[in-house]
């Protein structure tokens, strides 16, 4: 799920978000900052309250992203603000589960997938077989200026085994 239209109005505001989660799932949490100077600073809190990561950006269009492996099942608390507690500002925030991954769509070999990312903190989840030992080229191509996607792929159990980035409107082998 992503966050549409949220901000940060007075600059002392936060805001928070719950995710329930299982043990040993696999998130990741991106934010991007969409108004000039929002620094935003995300807090990540256990379901026994103690604070499990942080992470922040600065300056307009700045983005991160948090991955995480959930060490227990429950409820987590997200809180967002501007670092320095002294700018308002708009952003947006998606909270994705990696693994085990959520409708994945499977590819076949010399098989061509069309998808687009919305909003800009969005990642699709595809997967394919193959035996141990295979070689695979995997061509991904942007067709949009200025998008500039970036993948991951894991073996089975998680692991990742490559990652790598198209340069926008570019095509790149892998």
């Amino acid at each position: 799920d992503h966050t549409v239209g949220c901000v940060i109005n007075p600059a002392v505001d936060s805001d928070q978000f719950t995710l329930a989660g299982l043990a040993d799932d696999q998130v990741r949490i991106n934010v991007l900052s969409t108004t000039t100077h929002m620094d935003p600073l995300l807090e990540v809190r256990s379901p026994t309250g103690a604070v499990v990561d942080t992470a922040s950006c600065t300056n307009y269009g700045c983005s991160f992203s948090l991955n995480m492996i959930l060490a227990e099942t429950g409820t987590y608390l997200l809180t967002l603000r501007d670092e320095g507690v002294n700018e308002a500002g708009a952003y947006t925030m998606q909270v994705e589960k990696v693994l085990p991954p959520p409708n994945s769509q499977r590819v076949d070999y010399d098989s061509e997938v069309s998808d687009s990312i919305s909003p800009s903190t969005d990642i699709d989840h595809y997967h394919f077989n193959a035996a141990a030992g295979t070689s695979i080229r995997l061509n991904a191509r942007s067709t949009s200026t200025h998008m500039d996607p970036t993948f991951e792929v894991r073996d089975p159990n998680g692991a990742l085994v490559l990652d790598g980035a198209v340069d926008g409107a570019g095509c790149t082998n892998f």
